[in-house]
């Protein structure tokens, strides 16, 4: 091999070694189509979100952005796929934030690592829930969280509350009323919120804690109560219905997110083109529709605002999951 033969040898190598971002980046670009990874089955609220975002995404190189449904284990296999994808821009995860947050306190063990496998973007839009009773059951005169906790004493056979699942938001928050009240509140998880509401409306439980859209048609009927609210400030669906920090509960304040999340190691430029995704979605009328319709509010963070918020959920949701022994052995 002469010396110009091994200069172009040493060039190739040089070229492969020293910059494999450019090879990436290239590859990238030349995919038709951008994956947006969802972990539930399609028309489920975060297939939803996901949608409502996919129609004015674009991944690198302009491809077009496409919802990929991988149901299963709680959206756990979706995180995995992330996990295991390039991380260029052209595969995120669209998810609740209590993927991140709550299920490393549940499952034992986690398949993943929220604070070392995945680069969080940013959040979508964000939701509430209400805590909500039976007229059926509940006086008139039950009309805030005191009155609630008083009522309850002097009632323990109601003294227990529904939730869409175990291991949810919901299940938690109502650990947290019973802290709050000192009281021993039972969990009835229901599988999913519209057997929970049937049972509500019907007057088989008491008390629900539920997500805001779920509740929303009975709430405006008048067929269910709502007592409060988590969101740190009043709904707009629901003004009349204070906050639980304006009725002296400020540590039952709970809100989730539907946020966007890269593999580890993303390199700016992916979360920059997330970031514009979302912001051009957020400003279309299909997702204003779409938060009318479900109860959403929009949700603003830059990514190390948005990985902050999560680290400080992680944080408290470790010692209402510890305090409530709730597990899952996987």
């Amino acid at each position: 091999m002469n010396r110009r033969e091994l200069l172009r040898l040493f060039s190739t190598a040089a070229l492969f070694s020293a910059a494999p971002s450019i090879f990436t980046t290239a590859a990238a670009a030349s995919r038709s189509t951008a994956t947006m990874l969802v972990g539930f089955p399609p028309g489920g609220s975060t297939d939803v979100v996901a949608r409502a975002v996919a129609g004015h995404a674009h991944g690198p190189g302009g491809s077009v952005a496409i919802v990929e449904n991988v149901g299963g284990a709680a959206g756990r296999i979706a995180v995995s796929k992330l996990i295991g994808s390039e991380p260029d821009g052209s595969t995120v995860l669209v998810a609740p934030t209590s993927t991140m947050t709550l299920f490393p306190h549940i499952f034992h063990p986690l398949n993943y690592d929220p604070e070392t496998d995945i680069t969080p973007v940013g959040p979508i839009c964000s939701f509430a829930f209400t805590l909500v009773v039976s007229p059926e059951v509940v006086p008139d005169s039950v009309q805030t969280l005191d009155d609630l906790k008083v009522w309850l004493a002097q009632n323990p056979d109601y003294a227990a509350y529904a939730t869409g699942g175990a291991g949810t938001p919901m299940h938690f928050i109502g650990v947290m009323v019973g802290d709050a009240f000192d009281q021993d509140l039972t969990h009835v998880a229901y599988k999913g919120a519209a057997p929970m509401i049937q049972d509500l409306l019907g007057g088989q439980i008491a008390l629900g804690v539920t997500v805001l859209g779920d509740s929303l048609p009975h709430l405006q009927s008048g067929k269910l109560r709502a007592l409060a609210i988590t969101s740190p400030e009043r709904s707009p669906h629901i003004p009349q219905v204070p906050t639980v920090s304006e009725l002296n509960y400020p540590s039952l304040t709970t809100v989730e997110e539907f946020g966007v999340y890269l593999p580890a190691n993303a390199p700016k430029v992916a979360q920059e083109l997330w970031i514009e995704n979302i912001k051009r979605a957020q400003q279309t009328p299909k997702m204003q529709e779409m938060l009318n319709t479900s109860a959403y509010q929009l949700a603003h963070a830059t990514p190390d605002e948005f990985a902050a918020r999560l680290q400080q959920e992680r944080e408290r949701w470790a010692d209402v999951v510890k305090l409530s022994g709730f597990r899952i052995e996987t």
